[in-house]
Order: C-alpha cells, then structure tokens, then sequence
C-alpha cells in the first residue's frame, strides 16, 4: 500500500512540475471599454526550450463579438537558467457591440501535453447619449480651406515623376539637337596605291638623296634590297623581308618565268649581301646599275601584281 501511495504521489509531483514548465496565459490592459475603443490583449506561453510547441495564432478575431485591430510584435524572453522560454504574443482588440463578452481560452501543444489557458470577460459599454439635449441638424462637410503647401505635400510623388519626365524629354531634346547640328562626316573610300607605284617613288627618294655619293654605300644597296623585298611580300604574298637571299629566289624561281628578271633581282640582292656582310666596296657604275636593276624589275613585273590582284578578288 505505501509503494502505491508513493508512485501516485510521485506522478502528481511530475504533473505539477510539468504543469509548471508549460502554461498559457491571457492579459488585458484594461477589461471595460466604449465600443469602438481599442484594448490590448497579450498571449504569454511558456514551455521547455527542448520543446516543440504547435499554436494557432488568432488571425482577424477573437471570438464572434471581439476583432483584432493590429497584430504587434512578438517578444522571446528566457529563464535565468535558459531552460524555459517565454513567447508573447500582443494583439489590439475592439468589439463594436456592448456588453460582456468572453475572451475563450487559448490552448497550445508542448511535445504531448496539451495546455489551456485562463478565459478573460471584456466589458464593452455604450457611449452614453444625453437624451435631454434637443436633436441637433447633420452639419454641411467642412471644406478644408485651399493650402497650396498641403496640396503639394499630398501630390509631391506624381509632381516628381512629371518633373523627372520633362527632364528626361528636356535632355532628348538637347542630345537630338546636339547630333542634327554636327557636320555629317563623309568617310572617304580609302585609296590604294599599287605597289609598283609605291616602290617606284621610294627608289626615287632614295635616288636624290645621293647616298652613294656622299659614302653611304651600305645605306644605299640595303634601302634598295628593302624596297624590292617589300615590293615582293605586296606583289607575290611572301614574307621575303624575314628570308635570305637564297630562299627569296628559290620560291620565285616558278612565279618568274623570265630568266633576265630573275637574274636582275638575284645581282640587286646579292650585291646588297655583298656590301652588308662582306664589305664589298662597289664601282660607281655598279651602284648605278643596281638602281636600274631595281627600276627594271619592278616594272617587268607590274603584270603579275594585276594578275595576283585579280585573283584574290
């Protein structure tokens, strides 16, 4: 007998702890109001924080007679020891009808236990009519007297974004302005000299400078070599500036059908080696006739720049 007195005093202690740990708890700041007037009204639920609670937030009203205004902020609180968590929940209440109506209680799921909260009575009185004063007539709308501030405080968004549009044309405007009065520019097609005209000139230049003349002889042969090879790389697609000598004429050796233009541009190069590597000193005539050699070749070949030219095209 005293071991089942023990146990059922040990699970009514367990409940009342349990009991303890969670619970819900309903307040009003104030249980009387005139209909219309706001109160406000707080759900406190308490529960272990290794809990998982399940509760139904009241959306737009309490009860039939009773609506919600305003759901506010919700507030988290712990226990000193953090074992207990606290949720408050705050709601502004109304009702629009007078009398006493009850606030019904709120239930909440800790884990497997279901907790019930305290009921709460809301008084609502009616606003108090002095039947002794005569019925007065409806008053006429009061018209609020023209404020041109007020009027521009009430419109400012739709002024700014009328503003903000006639800058936006304002500057079109000004842009499309600007652009009608600038000189159209014509773009020249661009116009190309034919190679043999160009190197032609060079060999010119290089004539009046007298470079021979004057000692420089070296300058001389290597300007005229660079010529030709750079007429080659234009008229025969081949990078005759980065090749011997050797290698220039070999691959030209099918390109050149005649024998005395190919062995122009072979004296005219190699004379160039020549004076470059070997220090070779040239006769007068020689510096001359490498001159000519150049002028020769180049117009011995003008046919096949025309005939290259037409090709790619």
């Amino acid at each position: 007998m005293k071991y089942f007195v023990c146990i059922l005093l040990f699970i009514i202690s367990l409940e009342h702890y349990r009991a303890q740990e969670n619970s819900i708890q309903l307040t009003l700041d104030t249980n009387s109001i005139r209909i219309g007037e706001k109160a406000n009204l707080e759900i406190k639920i308490t529960f272990p924080v290794t809990n998982k609670i399940v509760f139904t937030e009241p959306k737009d009203s309490i009860s039939a007679n009773i609506e919600i205004l305003n759901t506010l902020k919700t507030d988290t609180s712990f226990s000193d020891d953090l074992s207990l968590k606290t949720l408050s929940y705050h709601y502004s209440i109304t009702s629009f009808d007078s009398g006493y109506h009850v606030i019904p209680p709120f239930i909440f799921i800790s884990n497997t236990d279901t907790v019930e909260s305290n009921p709460l009575l809301l008084t609502v009185n009616t606003v108090e009519v002095d039947t002794s004063a005569d019925i007065k007539d409806i008053k006429e709308v009061y018209r609020y007297p023209f404020n041109l501030w007020d009027w521009i405080e009430n419109n400012k968004y739709y002024l700014l974004g009328i503003v903000a549009i006639l800058a936006i044309v304002f500057f079109i405007i000004k842009y499309w302005k600007k652009i009608k009065s600038q000189p159209k520019i014509t773009v020249e097609p661009k116009t190309t000299i034919p190679a043999h005209i160009t190197a032609l000139e060079k060999l010119n230049k290089i004539k009046e400078r007298k470079l021979w003349q004057e000692g420089h002889i070296k300058t001389y042969h290597s300007e005229i070599a660079d010529v030709i090879r750079i007429y080659i790389e234009q008229v025969f697609k081949m990078e005759a500036m980065e090749q011997t000598t050797d290698e220039t004429l070999s691959l030209l050796r099918l390109q050149i059908a005649n024998e005395q233009t190919k062995n122009k541009l072979k004296q005219i190069l190699v004379l160039a080696d020549m004076v470059k590597f070997a220090k070779e000193k040239p006769t007068p005539a020689e510096n001359e006739n490498s001159m000519q050699l150049a002028i020769d070749f180049i117009n011995e070949t003008t046919f096949l720049e025309n005939t290259n030219n037409a090709t790619e095209k």
